[in-house]
């Protein structure tokens, strides 16, 4: 895994952790961020390291980020759901690496 630092206007604005067979995540975008740009910079990364194919697990909170990878032609391969008893985290600025941590 490498680890990225991703910046927004000479700030820090989220990280990313990019596996060599292309799977992003975790990714965080920081409060004020724009969370859809964050996670295209970490596919665009994903990318050009060399992967063939790319993949995240988006929560579906997280819709800025689903529309963004949309126009690019990404496609819900599985889906999954969460249930929790009260409300928790802010599922809208952060991709898992896989659902078990969720």
């Amino acid at each position: 895994m490498r680890g990225l630092r991703l910046d927004q206007d000479g700030r820090p604005a989220g990280y990313a952790y990019i596996s060599p067979e292309g799977h992003v995540g975790p990714l965080l975008a920081a409060p004020g961020a724009d969370e859809a740009r964050i996670a295209l910079a970490a596919v665009y990364a994903a990318l050009a390291g060399g992967a063939e194919q790319v993949s995240l697990i988006v929560p579906g909170r997280a819709e800025r980020i689903l529309a963004a990878l949309s126009s690019l032609g990404f496609r819900i391969r599985e889906s999954m759901l969460l249930m929790a008893a009260r409300p928790f985290g802010d599922w809208s600025r952060y991709l898992p690496s896989n659902p078990g941590f969720m």
